[in-house]
């Protein structure tokens, strides 16, 4: 039985230490947000707008696909 257990142990060290060394070397890419001031989190509904002293309709609705392309 301690003979398993030795083996699963010389396993699992080399697996883990490959995992951290491939982390640390592998470049990372930033966690850039597409939409970096949240602006989407209000102006992705439809309805989102006003209407102003003159009776004239202001739609302040930004398209997500258009956006994210611009």
């Amino acid at each position: 039985m301690s003979k398993v257990i030795k083996i699963k142990r010389t396993c699992i060290f080399p697996a883990i230490l490959l995992a951290v060394i491939s982390m640390l070397l592998l470049p990372q890419r930033s966690a850039e947000a597409a939409d970096e001031y949240n602006c989407l989190l209000c102006h992705k509904h439809r309805k989102m707008g006003r209407i102003d002293e003159n009776g004239k309709r202001w739609n302040y609705n930004v398209d997500e696909i258009l956006y994210n392309h611009s």
